[in-house]
């Protein structure tokens, strides 16, 4: 018989793993924008989530894109499934006129269960898209001082 010194390290490795796996199972969310070169800024944008899994009824996705060089995080959410499936989701929403141009990429995909005020996060992805704009000047520094 195992000594009590091993059995609990051996059952925390073994939820710690079982842990582990099963957030990678819930990662395998794919982004795609229909047209990736042809996003402009104050216009629409569509980007198209499929799920590993079927959602429950009631959860949603949440997708926050944003400049790969500067914070201008723009959350959009899916609606009602796009199929039966419950595994295909479309987020829209509009950019705003002034969007950064350049390189946008995707930071995040958040899952809301039903009721749930708190997103679980489904990890990153690698998709970027291009935004075309009119560039414009953006801080680098600011300089503060206290008055009385």
């Amino acid at each position: 018989m195992k000594s009590p010194k091993f059995v609990i390290p051996s059952v925390l490795a073994i939820l710690f793993l079982a842990g582990l796996f099963a957030l990678h199972a819930q990662q395998n969310v794919s982004i795609q924008s229909p047209n990736p070169n042809q996003v402009e800024a104050g216009g629409p944008i569509s980007i198209h989530i499929t799920f590993d899994k079927p959602l429950p009824e009631g959860a949603y996705a949440r997708v926050e894109i944003s400049p790969e060089n500067v914070t201008q995080w723009i959350p959009l959410s899916t609606g009602d499934p796009d199929d039966a499936s419950r595994t295909a989701f479309t987020a829209k929403g509009v950019l705003p006129a002034n969007s950064v141009p350049g390189k946008w990429v995707f930071r995040n995909v958040w899952l809301f269960l039903p009721g749930s005020v708190q997103g679980q996060s489904l990890g990153h992805n690698n998709a970027t898209f291009q935004v075309k704009g009119k560039e414009f000047p953006i801080p680098s520094k600011a300089e503060i001082t206290v008055t009385k």
